[in-house]
């Protein structure tokens, strides 16, 4: 979908995150996620979104080419901050149960 390169991405309270084509608002693809999103963030040389839910404790990862998650990362209840090093293709992801640190590497 050569489309979703030229889209922007939102999150909803209902548990998706949806590509919308940037100049047109319109919907191209929606992704449905184990529960409603707090933060995401890109990397857009790997094609790659990293959506935290919170609740149940994932990251979920989105392959924005295909608008499809790849993957669920369990990071554990109310993982919801992360920072992103898109250099290195680092996710940090913030555990506040634990008062720690996930860091995930992505190739």
């Amino acid at each position: 979908m050569a489309r979703l390169a030229n889209s922007v991405s939102t999150r909803s309270p209902v548990g998706l995150t949806t590509a919308h084509e940037a100049a047109a608002g319109k919907t191209l693809a929606t992704v449905a996620l184990s529960g409603p999103p707090d933060v995401s963030s890109s990397i857009p040389p790997l094609a790659r979104r990293y959506v935290a839910v919170g609740d149940p404790g994932v990251v979920a990862v989105i392959d924005v080419r295909a608008m499809r998650r790849i993957e669920s990362m369990p990071t554990g209840a109310g993982a919801h901050t992360t920072a992103l090093d898109p250099a290195r293709h680092l996710l940090y992801v913030f555990l506040p149960k634990t008062h720690r640190a996930a860091i995930f590497a992505d190739a």
